[in-house]
Protein backbone atom coordinates (compact mmCIF):
# COMPACT_ATOMS: atom_id res chain seq x y z
CA UNK A 1 0.00 0.00 0.00
CA UNK A 2 1.57 3.76 -0.85
CA UNK A 3 2.65 6.03 1.75
CA UNK A 4 0.19 8.66 1.84
CA UNK A 5 2.00 12.44 1.52
CA UNK A 6 3.09 14.24 5.18
CA UNK A 7 0.58 16.51 5.57
CA UNK A 8 2.44 18.32 8.17
CA UNK A 9 3.47 20.88 6.13
CA UNK A 10 7.32 20.10 6.25
CA UNK A 11 9.06 19.46 2.77
CA UNK A 12 11.12 16.43 1.81
CA UNK A 13 14.40 17.61 1.15
CA UNK A 14 15.37 16.28 -2.57
CA UNK A 15 18.61 17.53 -2.99
CA UNK A 16 18.76 16.31 -6.33
CA UNK A 17 16.19 18.94 -7.62
CA UNK A 18 18.85 21.55 -6.75
CA UNK A 19 20.60 23.49 -9.32
CA UNK A 20 24.51 24.36 -9.56
CA UNK A 21 23.91 27.21 -7.03
CA UNK A 22 21.66 25.18 -4.56
CA UNK A 23 18.77 27.16 -5.55
CA UNK A 24 15.64 25.17 -6.53
CA UNK A 25 12.94 26.24 -9.04
CA UNK A 26 9.91 26.32 -6.83
CA UNK A 27 8.88 25.10 -3.18
CA UNK A 28 9.19 21.42 -2.28
CA UNK A 29 6.06 21.21 -0.57
CA UNK A 30 5.32 24.57 1.64
CA UNK A 31 7.95 26.81 1.95
CA UNK A 32 9.82 27.60 5.32
CA UNK A 33 9.08 30.66 7.25
CA UNK A 34 12.75 32.54 6.65
CA UNK A 35 11.98 35.03 8.92
CA UNK A 36 12.48 32.96 11.67
CA UNK A 37 16.12 33.64 10.98
CA UNK A 38 17.24 36.42 12.70
CA UNK A 39 17.84 39.38 10.04
CA UNK A 40 15.70 38.20 7.90
CA UNK A 41 12.19 40.64 7.73
CA UNK A 42 9.75 40.36 4.71
CA UNK A 43 11.27 41.88 2.02
CA UNK A 44 15.07 39.61 2.54
CA UNK A 45 12.11 36.47 2.87
CA UNK A 46 11.08 37.46 -0.68
CA UNK A 47 14.65 38.62 -1.96
CA UNK A 48 15.40 35.04 -0.95
CA UNK A 49 12.51 33.05 -2.90
CA UNK A 50 13.14 35.36 -5.82
CA UNK A 51 16.56 33.78 -5.74
CA UNK A 52 15.44 29.92 -5.61
CA UNK A 53 15.98 29.92 -1.74
CA UNK A 54 12.70 28.26 0.15
CA UNK A 55 13.88 26.29 2.53
CA UNK A 56 16.35 25.91 6.12
CA UNK A 57 18.43 22.97 4.59
CA UNK A 58 18.79 24.49 1.43
CA UNK A 59 20.69 27.47 3.41
CA UNK A 60 22.11 25.10 6.06
CA UNK A 61 23.88 23.20 2.66
CA UNK A 62 25.28 25.57 0.81
CA UNK A 63 29.20 25.98 -0.15
CA UNK A 64 30.86 28.88 1.28
CA UNK A 65 31.50 30.17 -2.50
CA UNK A 66 27.01 29.49 -3.19
CA UNK A 67 26.87 31.41 0.29
CA UNK A 68 28.71 34.40 -1.23
CA UNK A 69 27.17 34.41 -4.23
CA UNK A 70 23.66 34.60 -2.37
CA UNK A 71 24.65 37.43 0.04
CA UNK A 72 25.47 39.17 -3.49
CA UNK A 73 22.43 38.65 -5.19
CA UNK A 74 20.43 39.48 -2.08
CA UNK A 75 22.61 43.06 -1.16
CA UNK A 76 23.70 41.65 2.32
CA UNK A 77 26.87 40.92 3.14
CA UNK A 78 28.61 39.04 6.23
CA UNK A 79 25.25 37.41 7.14
CA UNK A 80 25.83 34.56 5.99
CA UNK A 81 27.33 31.95 8.40
CA UNK A 82 24.87 33.22 10.96
CA UNK A 83 22.33 32.82 8.58
CA UNK A 84 23.67 29.04 8.07
CA UNK A 85 23.85 28.25 11.55
CA UNK A 86 20.36 29.23 12.30
CA UNK A 87 19.10 27.57 9.18
CA UNK A 88 20.62 24.38 10.13
CA UNK A 89 18.92 24.21 13.59
CA UNK A 90 15.72 25.40 12.29
CA UNK A 91 15.97 22.64 9.49
CA UNK A 92 16.46 20.08 12.68
CA UNK A 93 13.15 21.52 14.39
Amino acid sequence: TPTPPSTDGKATADASALDENGRLSAAQGDADDLKQIKGVGPAFEKKLNEAGIYHFWQIAALTDAQLATLEEEVGTSGKGAEWKAQSAELADS
